[in-house]
């Protein structure tokens, strides 16, 4: 008797809102609301996401260490390498790395390969002590007539070690002392020797953003906008144009600040590599959190609205 209410009480629900509830105004003008046909949609969007996962062992996401091994891993070597570029003027291939300690010691790192032998480098190096340290030409962060070849930019250089488990990353080179957001052509600053070299190693497995995000999550972002058959192709092209996953690690290594002697360092972050093609201007709002607690929990929160295609 409880079990044919509750399929009548849920039948009622999708007919309502499929066929006489109104589809809200989005907030703000471009967050889109659940509407007609939401409960309808999320379930094949649901549907959808679980098959796709299960019928793509040569993807990119390998299963997390927390859960049972449901299909064949994709060889991990393969997602560490280099990345052969698009001919797009969006393309990219990006590496990225932080680590961060209790002391408030901090170092992020990122080059992001472009098209043409050009890539952008981000480093920012700050210390205990209140010392800050960054790229020179920052904001600027382009670097041309790179090798194409490598993770290799700006005296900054990444190179795998043991795939998906150890990598070294290195710099050689000047760094401009203080906190600037705005370039000064007449004003550079003071310009100090930095080197150091870490190996990065894991201590989690690997979380793709494509194909280990909650299928609850994607059906809700999906099935929230108005579908048209334009809207569903865009779709399908997002989910083949890009790629991005990340690690848990640390970074055990040594830094030198103009001339000082080596002091050893072991900071805690992540390490992430992304590919493809990446239309910055398409992003209304991203917003990410990571850090890691005492007990060496460590977390990674994201927000991304994508105008038109996943709002929120």
């Amino acid at each position: 008797m409880l079990v044919s209410v509750l399929l009548a009480l849920a039948t009622a629900y999708v007919v309502y809102s499929c066929f006489f509830a109104r589809s809200p105004l989005p907030i703000a003008g471009k967050y889109e609301q659940p509407g007609r046909w939401y409960a309808v949609k999320r379930a094949v969007v649901y549907v959808y996401w679980l098959i796709r996962r299960w019928r793509r062992p040569d993807d990119c996401s390998t299963p997390r260490m927390d859960r049972p091994r449901l299909r064949p891993e994709f060889p991990a070597s393969k997602d560490e390498l280099v990345q052969p570029l698009q001919d797009h003027p969006d393309a990219f291939d990006s590496v990225y790395m932080n680590g961060v300690d209790s002391h408030g010691n901090t170092l992020v790192t990122r080059i992001i390969r472009r098209p043409n032998r050009r890539a952008e480098v981000w480093l920012m190096l700050k210390l205990e002590d209140g010392r800050y340290f960054h790229f020179p030409g920052f904001p600027d962060t382009t670097v041309y007539n790179t090798d194409g070849q490598t993770f290799t930019a700006g005296g900054l250089q990444y190179e795998v070690l043991e795939p998906l488990l150890k990598w070294r990353v290195t710099f050689n080179g000047l760094l401009r002392e203080g906190e600037r957001n705005t370039w000064d052509q007449d004003e550079e600053g003071a310009l100090v020797h930095v080197k150091f070299a870490f190996v990065w190693t894991a201590y989690t497995g690997k979380f793709s953003y494509f194909d280990d995000i909650h299928p609850l999550v994607v059906s809700d972002a999906v099935a929230s906008e108005p579908w048209t058959y334009a809207y569903l192709e865009q779709i399908r092209e997002y989910s083949l144009a890009e790629r991005q996953y990340e690690l848990w690690g640390q970074l055990l290594g040594e830094i030198s600040v103009a001339g000082e002697t080596e002091r050893k360092f072991l900071l805690r972050g992540v390490k992430e590599h992304a590919w493809g093609i990446r239309d910055l201007n398409a992003l209304s709002r991203y917003i990410i959190n990571r850090g890691y607690l005492e007990d060496g929990t460590s977390y990674s929160i994201s927000a991304v609205s994508i105008s038109g295609l996943m709002s929120q």
